[in-house]
């Protein structure tokens, strides 16, 4: 909920702009948009996700991904894309390539990512401590290591300025007017609430059996919250977040 406040209230929408949620999701954003302006579009990939949108009473859906947006040129005044950072730094240029040419002229595109995903980390983020704990009762108890990787899709801030650089053959661009690191209110249930939801986990826990997930979640939820109650860990009760808004001249 704060980290969708927050990104609504840097798009600035206005009365009667045309909005584009990208990676909609259910429609948490989209909520928020539409209490100052009726016509607000998503779009996602995942199918069961626009099915849960449409019954929480949104009817301007389309599956799509985002980096092929299926509008056509200078249709919307704003862009956002809440916690989809994974996506976005992956396919970059794409992304703002097509924001570009489907945003009108002092249009902007607005999303947040986790530092994380900037190679910036918090050893005391909750959801960074939960989720260790899931990786460790993942070992335990089914002898799976899940750990991540290294993101192969890590940019500085300064080089994601750049990809908004040259996106159309005239040399198109994107300027970014607002890069900021933001610690937002954030608790170990936000976190587990956050990472029992299927579009966080499908990823993280596909090597764990489905019918496991919730129960695993749970158990290290439980786990962390008596080791902070015995002194034994410190989490912090903020997340991280950077937001990035960037504006069609």
């Amino acid at each position: 909920q704060r980290m969708s406040d927050r990104l609504i209230e840097i798009a600035d929408i206005k009365p009667g702009q045309h909005v584009l949620c990208l990676a909609s999701g259910t429609g948490l954003d989209a909520g928020k948009a539409a209490k100052i302006t009726p016509n607000v579009f998503l779009t996602d990939l995942a199918l069961p996700m626009l099915k849960a949108a449409k019954k929480n009473n949104f009817n301007k859906l389309t599956e799509s991904d985002a980096a092929v947006i299926p509008f056509k040129e200078e249709s919307f005044d704003k862009i956002i894309i809440n916690a989809g950072g994974e996506y976005i730094l992956a396919n970059l240029h794409q992304v703002f390539q097509e924001a570009y040419r489907v945003l009108k002229p002092g249009g902007n595109i607005t999303f947040n990512c986790q530092t994380d995903e900037l190679g910036v980390s918090y050893s005391e983020d909750p959801q960074r401590m939960l989720r260790k704990e899931v990786e460790k009762f993942a070992f335990y108890r089914f002898g799976i290591d899940i750990s991540p990787s290294t993101p192969k899709n890590k940019y500085q801030i300064e080089e994601i300025k750049n990809k908004a650089q040259n996106l159309d053959d005239n040399g198109g661009r994107l300027e970014c007017v607002l890069s900021s690191d933001e610690a937002l209110p954030a608790t170990i249930r936000d976190s587990k609430k956050q990472l029992s939801l299927e579009i966080f986990n499908s990823k993280w826990l596909a090597k764990i059996p489905k019918n496991k997930r919730a129960g695993l979640i749970a158990t290290a939820t439980k786990n962390l919250e008596n080791q902070i109650a015995k002194g034994l860990v410190t989490v912090d009760n903020v997340r991280h977040w950077h937001y990035f808004k960037f504006v069609k001249n």
